[in-house]
């Protein structure tokens, strides 16, 4: 368990997301991330996870991997 020390921003308390947990969920400054508190002293942070349509799916599949017949 990591220890991260919390940082006066503006009117905002802040702190540092250790870079492994950065390089895991592929995070960026902006990405969007779940938050929830447990037990009034638990926070888990989640990476949100684009969620794809099946059209995005087919659209980025390549078309010698798509089975015969269906339509693109």
């Amino acid at each position: 368990m990591s220890t991260v020390v919390l940082r006066r921003w503006y009117g905002a308390l802040v702190f540092t997301v250790p870079k492994a947990f950065v390089l895991e969920n592929n995070l960026v400054a902006g990405s969007a991330m779940h938050c929830a508190v447990f037990e009034h002293d638990t926070l888990v942070l989640r990476s949100v996870r684009q969620q794809l349509t099946l059209g995005e799916l087919i659209a980025d599949t390549p078309a010698d991997a798509r089975v015969p017949g269906w339509s693109s």
